[in-house]
C-alpha cells in the first residue's frame, strides 16, 4: 500500500501524476490519497485522483488511518 498526502488549496495535478504512474507500474497496489483540509478548502481534485487510479480518497486524517488500518490487518493462514 502507498499513501499520499495532498493538501488543499494546492492543485492535485502532481499527486494525480504520481498516482497514474504508480497505478501503471503496480496495478495491484492499494493507493490511498489524503486530501486533508477544512471543508472550505475542498475542491474537485478528489474525483480526478480517483479517476487516475487511487483506491481510496480521504478528506480527514482519521478516515485515512481507518482505511490503512483495515488493509494492514493480517489474517493467519
Amino acid at each position: 500500500m502507498v499513501c499520499f498526502a495532498d493538501l488543499p488549496p494546492s492543485p492535485s495535478s502532481k499527486t494525480r501524476y504520481f498516482v497514474k504512474r504508480l497505478r501503471a507500474a503496480l496495478p495491484d497496489v492499494h493507493i490511498a490519497v489524503g486530501r486533508w483540509g477544512p471543508p472550505v478548502l475542498a475542491d474537485e481534485g478528489g474525483e480526478a485522483l480517483l479517476s487516475a487510479g487511487a483506491s481510496h480518497l480521504a478528506s480527514t486524517l482519521i478516515d485515512s488511518r481507518d482505511y490503512l488500518g483495515r488493509l494492514s490487518v493480517v489474517t493467519p493462514s
